[in-house]
């Protein structure tokens, strides 16, 4: 990675990662403030967060 010299032996973890670097972040955890580019690992992400029990 040219932004923070990252190396992977996958260039597909190399391709995820920069896109990572340069893209904005839309999906934000509401619970936290962390924010995602994929709706996807913002749905992984709130399984760390406890349910609120009624």
């Amino acid at each position: 990675c040219l932004e923070c010299g990252m190396s992977s032996s996958l260039s597909s973890h190399l391709i995820r990662h920069q896109e990572i670097q340069t893209k904005e972040h839309p999906c934000w955890c509401l619970e936290c403030g962390d924010s995602f580019i994929w709706k996807f690992d913002l749905v992984t992400h709130h399984r760390i967060h406890p349910r609120e029990q009624p």
